[in-house]
């Protein structure tokens, strides 16, 4: 019995035609992990900003989508709000010298202001978004496992 070689033949446009399809088949479960992350952020930010008015919770919201109004995968997902003083809020704000009047050439100390430390609401939003879409990518790289395996 004669032996037979075989070869296999892959090229760079198999591969990319593979990955194409791989590509549409991703889309819909990236969109979906998206959506859920960018809601999980928006209700994180809002859970740990503080809370005078409500004006400033109210305004967070995602700030970026695509201009279908859908969630487009090659660009950044911001979540936050436009308000002015939301920047002092999370950062903080530094002590006021006092206000300089010319007639008397000098800073009087009224309308000193005594500064206050920032709540970093955006970066415990951070912390917990790289939290949760670690458990998200885990769970769909699992599913997609799964799904080639079956076939």
């Amino acid at each position: 019995m004669a032996r037979q070689a075989f070869r296999v033949r892959i090229t760079p446009r198999d591969i990319r035609k593979s990955l194409g399809r791989a590509r549409k088949q991703l889309r819909p479960h990236v969109q979906k992990m998206v959506k859920e992350l960018a809601d999980f952020g928006v209700s994180t930010m809002r859970a740990n900003v503080p809370v005078r008015t409500g004006r400033l919770r109210t305004s967070i919201r995602i700030l970026s989508r695509s201009s279908s109004g859908g969630f487009d995968l090659r660009s950044s997902i911001f979540i936050g709000s436009i308000l002015p003083y939301a920047a002092a809020q999370d950062i903080g704000a530094k002590p006021s010298s006092g206000r300089y009047v010319p007639d008397l050439g000098r800073r009087i100390s009224s309308g000193r202001h005594p500064g206050f430390k920032g709540r970093n609401f955006s970066a415990i939003t951070q912390r917990a978004l790289l939290d949760k879409s670690r458990v998200a990518i885990d769970k769909l790289v699992a599913k997609l496992k799964r799904d080639v395996r079956r076939g």
